[in-house]
């Protein structure tokens, strides 16, 4: 779905076809709507410099001081044009030459299609960089991430109070583009669909499920990835589904916390020793000390751990 290098098109592609009418396309002449996207500094080496170099219009999504100290990872609001050097590499991917300026598989950002100036746009989005619960506690919305972005809408599509803050009437469309899953999200709201009276946006627990989500699955993509390459050092073949074990053993610990959030480590290693102690797998996941709410979920996978590296270890010398 990327373009390639375009070394041999001319004249060369500034999107893939597939894109081509959800990015650039015009539906109403009296209307245009412009192009942009909010990238991630922190996904992108470099971003400030190549804005700057780019041609195109563009402005950090913090102001003042935050903005000058953290422009490096902050959001970045910028127009694109077509034809465009830097707009064509944010579509591009090669992975013969995997330069760094080829930004398709970086997930840089997310796209919006809108009638707004750029100072008009910014001003909006800025309003959601953070958000507050209704005990007023403060949350970083990084709806600018495309897993997030996904993640939120797919959970929000019935609560139109929350959709409508994020669609003013001069956004026309909101795309995520997931190039691991090779999946395109476009997010519209009809024009003529009545809006009601504006009210604050004020996040709940589905909010705040659908914020963790992407992370969860990157984190068991980590874990996945991590054990496959330590088996893979030892030349060793795993036997069934990786990612389905990965994904029943963070269900596991999941259920069995006392309100923390999963880490890698105590997913891998308890995937870990699913994997070597398979035939103790079900005592494992199912057996009282997992099960022990009064102790953290950290110190309950270092328990079992520790439990059976020394069983095995005093098989071991048994055998021996």
């Amino acid at each position: 779905m990327p373009l390639d290098d375009q070394l041999r098109v001319y004249p060369p592609k500034t999107v893939p076809d597939a894109l081509q009418n959800s990015l650039f396309g015009q539906t109403d002449p009296d209307r245009p709507l412009h192009t942009y996207a909010i990238l991630d500094a922190a996904k992108v080496t470099n971003l400030p410099e190549l804005l700057s170099t780019s041609k195109l219009e563009h402005r950090c999504l913090f102001k003042g001081q935050a903005a000058d100290d953290l422009k490096n990872v902050a959001p970045w609001v910028v127009k694109l044009e077509a034809d465009n050097t830097f707009t064509r590499h944010l579509f591009t991917h090669d992975p013969v030459d995997d330069v760094p300026w080829y930004l398709w598989d970086k997930e840089a950002g997310i796209y919006i299609r809108s009638t707004a100036t750029l100072d008009q746009l910014r001003a909006h989005f800025r309003k959601f960089t953070k958000v507050q619960d209704d005990a007023k506690k403060w949350f970083y919305f990084r709806f600018w991430e495309p897993s997030v972005l996904i993640s939120y809408f797919k959970d929000r599509m019935i609560d139109s109070d929350k959709i409508d803050a994020l669609f003013k009437p001069f956004i026309h469309r909101m795309i995520a583009i997931n190039p691991l899953d090779k999946e395109t999200f476009c997010f519209e709201r009809d024009p003529e669909q009545p809006r009601g009276p504006q009210k604050k946006f004020i996040i709940d627990l589905s909010d705040k499920r659908a914020f963790r989500q992407p992370k969860e699955v990157q984190l068991k993509k980590d874990v996945h990835k991590a054990i496959e390459q330590k088996f893979a050092k030892k030349s060793v073949t795993l036997e069934g589904d990786l990612v389905q074990l990965v994904d029943y053993v963070f269900n596991c610990l999941k259920q069995r916390d006392t309100g923390e959030i999963v880490r890698f480590k105590d997913c891998y290693k308890l995937t870990m020793l699913v994997i070597l102690f398979d035939e103790q797998h079900q005592t494992i996941l199912e057996g009282p000390l997992l099960n022990n709410t009064h102790i953290p979920i950290s110190k309950r996978v270092e328990l079992l751990e520790k439990s059976y590296v020394a069983a095995m270890k005093r098989l071991t010398k048994g055998n021996s």
